[in-house]
């Protein structure tokens, strides 16, 4: 038999009418062997018993440490999104330029660049697909001219949805390298998003650079609990009921509303 440990809690008369505490030995022997025990000499207290003052009961002390929730995205969605190979960014509209450069570079050798001479020209990446019921976090770094505007936003014709960046607004963004975050939940999925940069409207002019383009989808693997504070907020995805959810690529668990008008307004489950 393997050698074990056992924990006593006994005491052995030795010579003198003095005590030892046994706090463990160990039983060691062969399958259809005797088994030897054998005292584990370096826990002896060997002390007068009238003299020996009583072991107090042990305390237990812990420590609670607060785990903070770990979020884990996925890789990105975007091809050639740190710009280095010339392909993958077809112009949206008639932009007057739309080529690699190296005049203004965020990250590595490359950025792209496109120039415009109307409103809603740009580069646009397109055939992204995306899941209904999940949260997906895009990430560009653009350098502007300090004057014009321009949009950014995803889009899926077979949805007729946009998931904007500057919400309403096109932004102005600044001659040096801005960095632009958005997070948005897509309501149903569709093989066809585009992802597009372009004027804004009424725009005339404008000379733009991207480079460090990403789209990372959620949902997140959460190690502990997760609090939202301060600004943060949750968009839950509008249906009509549980079946319009399901065939909009919710999963079961997952939370829709219906839109209804009351208040408050009740938050449903897929099942």
């Amino acid at each position: 038999m393997p050698a074990q440990i056992g924990y006593f809690d006994t005491l052995k008369s030795v010579a003198g009418k003095v005590f030892t505490y046994l706090a463990s030995i160990t039983l060691t022997g062969t399958d259809g062997k005797t088994i030897t025990v054998t005292q584990d000499t370096a826990l002896d207290e060997a002390v007068a018993m009238s003299s020996k003052a009583p072991k107090a009961s042990p305390v237990f002390t812990e420590t609670l440490t607060a785990q903070a929730a770990t979020l884990t995205p996925g890789t990105t969605i975007i091809t050639n999104g740190d710009m280095e190979l010339d392909a993958n960014w077809a112009s949206e509209g008639t932009p007057t330029v739309n080529e690699r450069s190296t005049t203004q570079v965020h990250t590595l050798t490359y950025s792209r660049k496109f120039t415009v001479d109307a409103a809603s020209e740009g580069i646009r990446q397109t055939g992204i697909s995306l899941t209904g019921g999940h949260v997906y976090k895009a990430t560009v770094w653009i350098y502007g001219d300090g004057s014009n505007s321009a949009d950014m936003y995803f889009y899926s014709a077979a949805g007729g949805t946009y998931y904007k960046s500057g919400g309403a607004n096109a932004v102005i963004y600044p001659a040096s390298w801005t960095k632009v975050e958005w997070m948005f939940l897509v309501s149903a999925s569709a093989a066809d998003f585009k992802f597009a940069i372009i004027s804004g409207p009424g725009m005339t002019g404008g000379t733009w650079y991207v480079d460090d383009v990403s789209l990372t989808e959620f949902p997140l693997t959460v190690s502990g609990d997760m609090y939202l504070t301060g600004n943060a907020r949750v968009v839950i995805p509008t249906f009509a009921n549980n079946a319009a959810a399901i065939a909009g690529g919710l999963l079961p668990g997952q939370f829709y509303r219906v839109n209804a008008a009351t208040d408050p307004e009740p938050l449903y489950i897929v099942h």
